[in-house]
């Protein structure tokens, strides 16, 4: 990229920094299969996947994980809720920054941390329709991100070879 490009590119976009990295958000949603810790800390996931078969007669989804990470979030709690395409709450839970963190964020506030937390959960949920639900991640009363999730139905013959829908 040329320089005049990309300074064409930062012109065209109206962005405060410190206040962006301040304000509370969804960093990343991920839907996998399974997880593994390195022994450095890292977080291995594997089977990402978009879209989940599940069974016509039973209705209800496989456990699946789900990786989440959010920014600025510390004080209050962070609810995760599934809604079906017919826009009913299908699941949820809650989680927050444990409080002997919330030193963390004074630190940052006066310029040495900047805060995110991971978390991973497993959910396992009924399906009532196929089609996509949406997960949505909120904090302090407001959505701060989401990300689809497609569902399609497949007989129990086809369940067996298939659990997701990402081949």
């Amino acid at each position: 990229m040329t320089e005049e490009v990309a300074a064409e590119l930062v012109s065209e976009i109206s962005l405060d920094v410190d206040a962006e990295k301040a304000t509370p958000r969804m960093v990343a949603l991920l839907f996998f299969d399974y997880a593994n810790l390195t022994g450095d800390g890292k977080l291995n996931l594997a089977g990402v996947f978009d879209r989940l078969f599940v069974d016509r007669e039973t209705k209800k989804t496989v456990p699946i994980g789900i990786f989440i990470r959010v920014a600025e979030t510390v004080g209050s709690t962070v609810f995760v809720t599934i809604h079906s395409p017919d826009k009913k709450v299908a699941a949820g839970f809650a989680f927050a920054v444990p409080s002997e963190n919330v030193e963390l964020k004074d630190a940052r506030r006066e310029g040495e941390k900047h805060l995110m937390f991971q978390m991973l959960a497993r959910v396992q949920f009924d399906a009532p329709a196929e089609g996509t639900y949406w997960v949505n991640v909120g904090f302090d009363g407001k959505s701060i991100g989401g990300c689809p999730l497609v569902i399609e139905f497949r007989d129990a013959n086809e369940m067996q070879e298939i659990t997701r829908g990402d081949a």
